[in-house]
C-alpha cells in the first residue's frame, strides 16, 4: 500500500526513527552499564568476604598452632608468650567473624556465620581456660622442683650423720627414699602420659614413705637425725600435695583441651562452609558479569548499525524521494518554457508536494498545446477571410457583413477561450508556487529535526566517554583486589615456611628425644651394674627414658598436625591464586568493556557525521525548492501576460465589430 504523506511528514518520521534508535542506544548502553557495575561491586564485596574469611581461616589454624604450642610449653615464662601472641589474634578473629555475620545478606549465611561467632568465642574461652591450667601445672611442676631440692637437702644431712647410725636405720632411710622417689617418678609419669592409674601409685608410695618415718622416729633415733625426721614428713606430704593440685589442674585442662577442640572444630566447619558458598558465588558473579558484558556489545553494535543504516537510508531518501524529483521537475518546467512540448511530466501520481507541482507543470504543457492549437487555427481562419475578402468583393455587403461578423465572432470567442486558460494557468502557477513554499518550510523542519539528531548523536559521545571513563574505574578495582590476593597469597607463603621450620625444629627435638633415650638406657644399664647403690638413679634413668619415649611421641603428632598445616596452607594459597585469577579475568574484562565503549565512541562519531551529511542534504533540497519556487514564480507571471494579452484580444475583437459594424454603415450608405 502506497503512503500519501508529505515530503515534511516522510523526513519528519525517518528523523523520528533515527532520534529513537539514538535515545534507545543510550538507554541500553545506560542500563548495560549499571548492570555491569552492580555485579562487579557484587563481586569486589565477595572477593572482600572470601578475604576475611581466608584470614579467619589462617587465624583458626594459627590459634591451633598456638594451642600445641601452649600445651607442650615447658615454662611459665613460654606459655605467657604464647597467651600474649594468642590475645593479638583472638579478638580481631572474634570481630572478623562478628562483622561477617552482621553484614551477610543472605539469610542462611547470615545464620551460618552468627553460629560461627558464639562457637568462636566459645572457643576462644576454653583455649584461655586451657592455656590457664597448663600454666598451673607448669607452677604446680616448678613447685615440685622445690620440694625435690628441699627433699635432697634434707637428705643429704641424713647421709652426713650416716656414720654414726646403725644398719637397720641407714637401711631404713634408703627404703624411705625409694619410696619417695618411686612417688615423684609416678608424678613425672602423670606429668607426662596423665595416667589416672598413677594416682594410686603415688598415694602408696607417700603413704608408705610415712610410714616408715613414723617407725624410724618409734626407734629413736640420734638428735641430729630425730631433728631430720619432720622436715622429711612434711616434705614427702607436699609430693603428695604437689600429685593432688597436678591431677585436679590436669583433669580441668584436659576438659577444656576437650571442649575447644570440639569447638575449633565446629568453628573451621562453619568458616569452611561460608567460603565455599562465597567462593561458588563470586564465580556466578564473574559469569555474570561477562554475560552483561556480552550482551552490553552485542546490544550496542546492533543499536548502532541500526542507527547508522536508518540515518543513511533517510539521507538516501532525502535525495532519492525529494531532491532528484524536484531536479527533475524543475528541468521539464525549464523545458516547457523554452517550447518543447513534446517533454514527459513525471511523478504525476505521488501525493506529496512533489506529485501537486508535476500535476501543475502538466496543465501547464496541457494549456500551451491548447494556446498552439488556437493560434493555428486563428491563422487558419485569417488566411481564409482574407482569400474569401479577394474572391468576394463582389458579393453584397449582407454576406460581406456576415462573413466579418463571423469571424469577429470566432476571434471573441477564441480570445475568450484563451483568456480562460490563462486564468487556469495563473492559478496552477499560483498553486505550484504555495506548495513549493509549504515544501521548503518542511525542508527547513527536517534540516531542524537532522540538527536534532546531531545534538542527541553528541550528547551519545559524550555519555559513551563517560561510559568508558566509569569501566576504566572498574578495571582499576580489579587491579587493586588482585594485588591484595597477591599479597595474602605471600602472608600464606610465609606461614607455609614457618610451618616448615616449626616441623623442622620438631624433627630436632625427635632426635634429642632419641638421644636421651638412648642415654638413659646407658644409665640404666650403669645402674644396674651397681647394684642397690644404683636402684635410685636406675628409676631416675628409667623416667627418663619414659619421658624421651613421650616427647618422641608428642614430636610424632607434632609433626602430623604440621603437615596438616603445611597442606591446609597450600589449599588455601591454591584457592587464593585462583581467587586472584578471577580478579585477574575481571580486569581483563573490565579492558574488553573499555574496548568496547571505545568502539561504541567512534560508531557514535561515524553516526554524528552522517548526521551532518543529512543536514547538508536537507539543505541541498531547501536550495532546490527555492528553484522550483522561483520558477513557479515565473510560471504565474508569464501566465499573467498571456491573460492580459488575452484581455487586449477580446478589446480588440470588439473595437473590429464596431469598425466593420461602422464599415457596413458606410458600405450601406453608399
Amino acid at each position: 500500500m502506497r503512503l500519501n504523506l508529505k515530503i515534511g511528514q516522510k523526513l519528519g518520521i525517518s528523523a523520528a526513527i533515527g532520534v529513537a534508535l539514538v535515545l534507545t542506544l543510550v538507554v541500553v548502553s545506560r542500563m548495560a552499564l549499571e548492570r555491569i557495575e552492580t555485579a562487579t561491586n557484587s563481586l569486589e564485596q565477595a572477593a572482600t568476604l572470601v578475604g576475611k574469611l581466608t584470614d579467619s581461616k589462617l587465624d583458626l589454624r594459627d590459634m591451633r598452632s598456638l594451642f600445641y604450642q601452649a600445651n607442650v610449653a615447658t615454662s611459665v615464662e613460654s606459655i605467657d608468650k604464647v597467651v600474649a601472641e594468642f590475645d593479638r589474634i583472638a579478638p580481631a578473629l572474634s570481630q572478623r567473624i562478628g562483622d561477617i555475620a552482621a553484614t551477610a545478606s543472605v539469610a542462611a549465611n547470615r545464620e551460618r556465620m552468627a553460629r560461627a561467632k558464639t562457637e568462636a568465642d566459645g572457643y576462644i574461652t576454653m583455649w584461655r581456660e586451657a592455656a590457664a591450667r597448663q600454666r598451673d601445672l607448669l607452677q604446680v611442676q616448678k613447685r615440685l622442683m622445690g620440694v625435690v631440692d628441699a627433699w635432697g637437702a634434707e637428705l643429704a644431712k641424713v647421709h652426713a650423720a650416716s656414720n654414726r647410725l646403725g644398719p637397720e636405720v641407714a637401711g631404713l632411710v634408703e627404703r624411705i627414699d625409694g619410696r619417695v622417689a618411686e612417688a615423684r617418678s609416678a608424678i613425672w609419669r602423670f606429668y607426662a602420659t596423665e595416667d589416672e592409674r598413677l594416682k594410686d601409685q603415688v598415694r602408696d608410695g607417700v603413704e608408705t614413705a610415712l610410714g616408715e618415718l613414723r617407725d624410724l622416729q618409734a626407734k629413736e633415733p640420734s638428735p641430729q637425725l630425730a631433728a631430720t625426721l619432720p622436715a622429711l614428713a612434711r616434705l614427702a606430704e607436699q609430693h603428695r600435695e604437689v600429685f593432688e593440685a597436678a591431677s585436679a589442674a590436669a583433669a580441668q585442662r584436659a576438659a577444656a583441651v576437650k571442649s575447644a577442640a570440639a569447638l575449633r572444630v565446629e568453628v573451621t566447619r562453619l568458616v569452611d562452609d561460608s567460603l565455599d558458598a562465597a567462593s561458588a558465588f563470586a564465580a556466578s558473579l564473574n559469569r555474570d558479569v561477562h554475560s552483561a558484558v556480552s550482551s552490553a556489545s552485542t546490544n550496542g553494535l546492533i543499536l548502532g548499525a541500526l542507527t547508522v543504516l536508518v540515518l543513511i537510508g533517510s539521507t538516501v531518501f532525502g535525495f532519492l524521494a525529494v531532491g532528484r524529483p524536484i531536479s527533475r521537475i524543475a528541468g521539464v518546467l525549464e523545458q516547457l518554457a523554452g517550447g518543447d512540448k513534446s517533454v514527459e511530466i513525471p511523478f504525476t501520481r505521488r501525493g506529496d508536494e512533489v506529485g501537486d507541482t508535476a500535476r501543475a507543470a502538466n496543465v501547464f504543457k496541457d494549456n500551451l498545446i491548447r494556446m498552439d492549437q488556437m493560434t493555428a487555427e486563428q491563422k487558419a481562419a485569417e488566411a481564409r477571410a482574407e482569400a474569401e475578402k479577394k474572391q468576394a468583393m463582389h458579393q453584397l455587403a449582407e454576406s460581406f457583413e456576415r462573413a466579418v461578423g463571423g469571424i469577429i465572432g470566432a476571434v471573441s470567442s477564441a480570445s475568450s477561450q484563451l483568456q480562460g486558460a490563462a486564468q487556469t494557468m495563473s492559478a496552477a502557477a499560483e498553486q505550484t508556487n504555495r506548495q513549493s513554499m509549504a515544501v521548503a518550510s518542511a525542508s527547513e523542519q527536517a534540516s531542524s529535526n537532522v540538527q536534532t539528531v546531531a545534538s542527541a548523536a553528541e550528547e551519545l559521545a559524550a555519555s559513551v566517554s563517560e561510559i568508558g571513563r566509569r569501566v576504566n574505574e572498574s578495571a582499576s578495582i580489579a587491579a587493586e583486589a588482585a594485588r591484595d590476593a597477591d599479597a595474602t597469597a605471600q602472608k600464606v607463603s610465609r606461614l607455609s615456611q614457618a610451618a616448615q621450620k616449626i616441623g623442622d625444629i620438631v624433627g630436632l627435638i625427635s632426635t634429642i628425644a632419641g638421644q636421651t633415650n638412648l642415654l638413659a638406657l646407658n644409665a640404666t644399664i650403669e645402674a644396674a651394674r651397681a647394684g642397690d647403690a644404683g636402684r635410685g638413679f636406675a628409676v631416675v634413668a628409667s623416667e627418663v627414658k619414659s619421658l624421651a619415649d613421650q616427647t618422641a611421641k608428642a614430636t610424632a603428632e607434632i609433626s602430623a598436625q604440621i603437615e596438616e598445616i603445611q597442606a591446609s596452607t597450600a589449599d588455601s594459597a591454591h584457592a587464593i591464586g585462583q581467587i586472584t585469577e578471577i580478579i585477574r579475568r575481571m580486569n581483563e574484562i573490565a579492558t574488553t568493556i573499555a574496548s568496547a565503549v571505545e568502539e561504541q565512541g567512534a560508531a557514535t562519531t561515524e553516526i554524528a557525521r552522517n548526521v551532518q551529511q543529512a543536514s547538508a542534504g536537507t539543505a541541498e533540497v531547501s536550495s532546490n525548492i527555492t528553484g522550483v519556487t522561483r520558477a513557479a514564480s515565473d510560471s504565474s507571471a508569464a501566465s499573467s501576460q498571456v491573460l492580459a494579452s488575452a484581455g487586449d484580444l477580446a478589446t480588440q475583437s470588439g473595437v473590429l465589430q464596431q469598425e466593420v459594424a461602422k464599415f457596413l454603415a458606410t458600405v450601406r450608405a453608399a
